[in-house]
């Protein structure tokens, strides 16, 4: 039994995992895809074309009116900067 706030229990949660849609949205599950929800709305000129990790940083590739551009996650987890 996983007692909630010990050890065992906060290495039992999943990890958050990030998608990102041609209309500009990234969307963040933390139940192994389960259930999505908004992280972050760029807007519909935006698409999010690949999110991944690279070493312990999330990275996101999003493209604007044909342009390329990469924004990373910040360490609190809450927003998307340039790195």
């Amino acid at each position: 039994m996983l007692v909630p706030g010990s050890a065992l229990a906060a290495q039992a949660a999943p990890a958050p995992r990030f998608r990102g849609t041609s209309d500009g949205q990234i969307l963040v599950t933390t139940n192994d895809g389960a259930t999505w929800t908004l992280h972050a709305d760029f807007g519909k000129a935006f698409s999010v074309l690949n999110i991944q990790t690279v070493g312990t940083d999330t990275i996101a590739l999003l493209q604007y009116k044909g342009l390329d551009f990469k924004l990373k996650l910040s360490v609190d987890g809450k927003h998307w900067v340039t790195p």
